[in-house]
């Protein structure tokens, strides 16, 4: 075993315990806190050369753990944000009438999905269609997974804004709409 990993062992052995309690106070969930401490120990792992060992290392695993923490409830946060306005619009396109969505919206939803810029409606797209993550987008493309969500946010945009006549995300996140495959081969 080289000396890094000696140094990472040791430092893992005695740390894990005292992080997962400082993790565990703010963090309910045990897969949540799993996922923390494995990335503040990835961090400390491609800091470890940068790190004085001689120092004390658990206040920086302790600093890496609370903004993944604050990243997590951020995101937990605005999960239900969403959840909480998908489900509004939810119960508003139940109480209308079930012809809601007709062959017309569907070619008119396609046509401004058509004029697009290519990159951004092929990020639309890989969401919609095929159901990849923004993670999984980012890969596929070479990306960040901010430049993804910066695509999809404007494609969104893009959408509401030249459909102003339907309400586009009830459309499109609880019908599902099945869009042409074509589209992304222009």
């Amino acid at each position: 075993m080289a000396t890094g990993e000696k140094l990472f062992d040791f430092i893992y052995t005695g740390t894990r315990d005292r992080l997962f309690a400082y993790v565990k106070k703010f963090i309910p969930e045990d897969s949540n806190i799993k996922d923390i401490m494995q990335q503040c120990y990835i961090k400390l792992w491609i800091n470890l050369d940068h790190i004085n060992t001689e120092e004390e290392v658990l206040p920086l695993l302790f600093s890496y753990a609370k903004n993944l923490m604050i990243d997590n409830i951020r995101k937990t946060a605005t999960e239900k944000k969403h959840f909480l306005h998908l489900k509004q619009t939810q119960e508003t396109v139940s109480h209308a009438e079930p012809s809601i969505v007709t062959a017309q919206h569907l070619e008119q939803i396609n046509q401004v999905i058509v004029q697009m810029p290519v990159r951004r409606r092929k990020i639309f797209l890989m969401r919609k269609e095929e159901g990849l993550s923004v993670s999984e987008i980012a890969d596929q493309l070479h990306i960040t997974p901010r430049a993804v969500r910066k695509h999809l946010s404007e494609a969104i945009n893009y959408l509401k804004n030249n459909l102003a006549d339907m309400d586009v995300v009830a459309v499109l996140f609880i019908y599902q709409i099945p869009l042409a495959i074509q589209l992304m081969t222009d």
